[in-house]
């Protein structure tokens, strides 16, 4: 009489096996591996595997049961750019040294929501420099540029300040228009001399008007 045990089918045990496949397509979720061994098999990409395949990639499979995950890119024939994919958060982090990021052409820093760069010193060294930004607000406690020359063009300019000092050698300045000015008090001096010109000048005082010098003359 035959036991159950020897009439119970006994499971067979899937070894891994690692092969290596031609990638035939692709939907960055899965892909579509021709292998010699068996076939087209559907694999997923292993987490250790940075590089994200495309069509034509030679890759290493491994392969249990009826799942199958690339290990790695081996070869690589088709010219485009390479992708490191990873899902989810990722932290870069060097330990106890320096973390560089270097670009023989272009580096490009793209994200959909916010880009945030913190340190105790931040350093910007360019030949051309370029900033569009269709609005910006700088919160500074100290600033000091240094230029050779600067030209500002714009609509309008408003400026709000506790004290202004300004200091020049030479001071050029046209208005096309109005010129207003309202202040508490004015004081303009002159070491040499000073001079106005006018169409038309009007003097207003509500109480005293003063012309005092060694000579006064008028016409």
């Amino acid at each position: 009489m035959t036991s159950r045990a020897s009439q119970a089918a006994i499971p067979i045990r899937t070894e891994p096996m690692q092969l290596v496949a031609r990638v035939v397509d692709g939907n960055g979720q899965r892909w579509m591996l021709a292998t010699d061994q068996q076939g087209l098999l559907a694999a997923q990409r292993a987490a250790s595997c940075l590089l994200e395949p495309r069509a034509g990639d030679r890759v290493l499979t491994l392969c249990q049961g009826d799942e199958a995950w690339v290990l790695a890119v081996l070869e690589r024939t088709s010219g485009g750019a390479n992708a490191l994919t990873l899902n989810g958060d990722i932290s870069l982090h060097a330990v106890g040294g320096s973390l560089k990021i270097r670009g023989d052409e272009d580096v490009d820093l793209n994200a959909a929501g916010n880009v945030t760069v913190t340190g105790s010193r931040l350093q910007l060294r360019a030949r051309v420099s370029e900033f569009v930004a269709e609005k910006a607000c700088w919160a500074i406690e100290n600033l000091q540029l240094r230029y050779g020359r600067m030209a500002m063009v714009g609509q309008a300019l408003d400026m709000v300040a506790r004290q202004l000092n300004q200091f020049a050698e030479t001071s050029v300045r046209k208005v096309e228009g109005m010129d207003h000015k309202r202040a508490g008090q004015i004081d303009h001096k002159a070491r040499s001399s000073m001079t106005m010109q006018a169409e038309n000048v009007i003097v207003q005082a509500r109480e005293v008007a003063k012309v005092d010098g060694d000579q006064i003359q008028l016409g």
